[in-house]
């Protein structure tokens, strides 16, 4: 695939802003194969609104547009005002109702008193109660400022009383109901009976069959529907407006496959190999029911949060919609059957890929007027020899601890910082972190937000949390699965006809290649590495993580140079040491965190399998017949002691469960059903041969 030099300045549109001091947002710069041609190496290519209205030093700025992306509809003047009209109404309504939550479910004395406290082992579960019926948001917020009127008032009036831990504990009770009372269990409308079902039959091996029947019929276990009658911290959006190929299957609401354990809610990037298991499992509905929920946040929101609770706006995740509106708009068929892509629903889903696209890429702060935050930029600038790229990073603007690990946040904030005053955090959105501890609060929310959370890839120490700088990191794995967007976005563009947009995101991901090439390629490892900013060279090159290869997974490399494969290929076998008994670990260095070693996770054995099958060489295929085994066999080994699936596992001690981490181990499990799913059949001939 060539190098484009077709993008200049004059393509991309920045629409203008009216800005105190006249300050304008800054532009993109791509770097196309005429000054990047010099570079070739092996990894070349031949809260509300008036929080803001003091913000005297927020530049507030709009991500690039590209002419042409969103072609106008012709409509009458009635049905643009009744649009209008439904828009505010829409707005207004999320609005007023998510922030009188927020002050109960991410900020505030209440939530404070309650995290601090510790009540509960897993700071998840408080935040994920729903109000009992009988109170109002202000009703409960009343009936706590009293109870410590009377608490100070029985300490002689002192300030700093504060309530016991049975006080607490009675409070909650009587005003919330038990974490999961907000959803309804649900089986699948397309659940089908082996008798029904292709692929899983299919399996020839009689245990593997039996086990992936049972993993069939966890989706009925799994699946979740909102109930509308109980407020919480639950998200909800309205459908996409008068889109009917994104329209909802279950009485006007999403079916929600939960990934399993303590999460009682849909995950972003969990979602995409749960789509996976579910087309094995022949569930096409279903599928397309997970990415639209995400299509829906996106279209609303303008990103598709970290998860389906109002605690995650502060953060998305790995964005890979646009891989899963692949998976889902291709019309169902036998598998030796060319693509028929369903084109009614690719129109309905590309506007609002290009929307979250342009979140990723804004290069300064941004207001977002439907969840009244401001959001630093995941863009960057980046020189090298003379040249400027641009690159992305994982970033968080919240100067907060996150929600649902309150207490693990602040606590380890008060150790390195000091005492906090006696007052709790308030969350300030109106400018970037202007403290140590801000930052180090968004630090933890944008490794959070990375999906690794957390690795010795965002330390400085590379060995522990409280050195934590992730907005300083540029990862390979985010670049590598941004490249697949724009790759994405042309294909869908070209698919549609609209050429020309096809041919700008084309050369935007030359762009971006190049800037890969040219920024985290090491030629001396023969692999890619995450970038420091402030070092302004390699994170590490001495320790080793899965990320280093998922440009391999985006075919983010030339394909054509085969002596530029193999060394890739040596990396990762020879060289690494990811490769485990038990399947590929996360990083070589061992921590206490969950994302380093020896801990081995399901989304990442599927894109490195992926990226080495890619490679179309025989030493990648069997590379990737061992992989394949390995993880096969423990996650088998596992089952038959266990009976269940790991959220996580063991790459060097078959049929253990991972462990390190925040949270105790958890099982389900959403994404590695969905993996194992897909290697049992995909992936057949690769385990039976191995």
């Amino acid at each position: 695939m060539p190098l484009l030099s077709i993008v200049t300045q004059a393509d991309i549109e920045v629409p203008k802003t009216h800005l105190k001091n006249d300050r304008t947002p800054s532009t993109m710069t791509l770097v196309t194969n005429e000054n990047a041609k010099d570079n070739y190496n092996c990894g070349s290519m031949g809260s509300v609104k008036n929080r803001l209205l003091h913000a005297r030093n927020v530049v507030v700025s709009t991500p690039v547009k590209l002419r042409g992306l969103q072609p106008k509809k012709k409509t009458s003047p009635q049905l643009r005002a009744e649009s209008l009209k439904s828009s505010v109404q829409n707005v207004t309504s999320y609005n007023v109702t998510s922030m009188e939550l927020e002050k109960i479910y991410c900020s505030g004395p209440l939530l404070h008193a309650i995290q601090t406290a510790e009540i509960y082992r897993d700071s998840k579960q408080f935040v994920d109660m729903a109000l009992r019926q009988e109170f109002t948001v202000d009703m409960i917020l009343d009936n706590f400022n009293q109870l410590l009127t009377n608490a100070k008032a029985g300490n002689g009036g002192n300030a700093s009383a504060s309530l016991s831990r049975q006080q607490l504990e009675e409070f909650v009770h009587k005003h919330f109901l038990n974490a999961g009372n907000d959803l309804i269990p649900a089986v699948p409308m397309d659940f089908k009976d082996e008798a029904q079902l292709q692929q899983i039959p299919s399996i020839t091996d009689q245990e593997l069959r039996q086990w992936a029947m049972g993993l069939h019929e966890l989706w009925k276990s799994l699946g979740r529907l909102p109930n509308v009658n109980v407020r919480s911290s639950f998200l909800r959006v309205p459908p996409v407006h008068n889109e009917k190929a994104l329209e909802r299957n279950y009485n006007n609401e999403n079916l929600l496959i939960l990934p399993g354990g303590r999460f009682l809610e849909s995950y972003y990037w969990d979602s995409y190999w749960i789509v996976e298991g579910l087309l094995v499992s022949e569930m096409f509905t279903t599928a397309r029911g997970v990415v639209n929920n995400l299509l829906e946040y996106a279209s609303y929101l303008g990103f598709v949060p970290n998860g389906g609770r109002i605690y995650y706006l502060s953060r998305s995740q790995p964005p890979m919609l646009s891989d899963m509106v692949r998976l889902v708009a291709r019309k169902p068929q036998g598998a030796d059957i060319e693509i028929e892509w369903d084109l009614d629903y690719l129109k309905a889903a590309l506007p609002i890929l290009v929307k979250e696209y342009s979140f990723w890429m804004h290069t300064k702060p941004h207001f977002n007027e439907v969840t009244q935050q401001t959001y630093a930029p995941h863009a960057v600038e980046i020189e090298k020899d003379g040249k400027m790229y641009i690159l992305n990073r994982y970033v968080a603007n919240a100067n907060a601890p996150r929600p649902e690990s309150y207490s693990e946040d602040y606590e380890m904030a008060e150790r390195i910082f000091g005492s906090h005053e006696a007052e709790p955090i308030e969350v300030n959105t109106d400018n970037m972190a202007n403290t140590t501890k801000n930052r180090f609060y968004n630090d933890i929310i944008a490794a959070a937000e990375s999906g690794w959370d957390f690795s010795s890839r965002w330390f400085r120490n590379r060995s522990t949390l409280d050195t934590v700088y992730t907005e300083s990191i540029v990862p390979v794995d985010l670049n590598a699965i941004l490249y697949r967007v724009e790759l994405n976005l042309s294909q869908f563009h070209r698919v549609l006809g609209n050429v020309n947009e096809s041919a700008m995101y084309e050369a935007l991901a030359q762009s971006r290649l190049a800037a890969i090439n040219a920024i985290l390629w090491n030629e001396q490892l023969h692999c890619w590495k995450d970038y420091d900013m402030e070092t302004k060279g390699p994170v590490s090159i001495t320790e080793y993580a899965a990320s280093d290869y998922f440009p391999l997974w985006a075919r983010a490399y030339d394909m054509t140079d085969v002596v530029c494969k193999q060394q890739i290929l040596e990396s990762l076998r020879d060289r690494s040491t990811l490769i485990q008994i038990g399947g590929v670990r996360m990083t070589t260095i061992k921590t206490d965190e969950q994302w380093d070693s020896p801990n081995a996770w399901p989304p990442v054995q599927d894109i490195i399998v992926d990226g080495l099958l890619g490679l179309d060489i025989p030493e990648g295929t069997e590379l990737a017949k061992v992989i394949v085994h390995r993880w096969v066999t423990n996650g088998l080994m596992a089952w038959r002691n266990s009976g269940v699936m790991f959220e996580k596992y063991s790459a060097t001690h078959i049929g253990e469960t991972g462990d390190g981490g925040e949270y105790e181990p958890q099982t389900g499990f959403g994404w590695s059903n969905g993996v194992i799913l897909k290697f049992l059949t995909a992936h057949q001939s690769l385990y039976r041969s191995s």
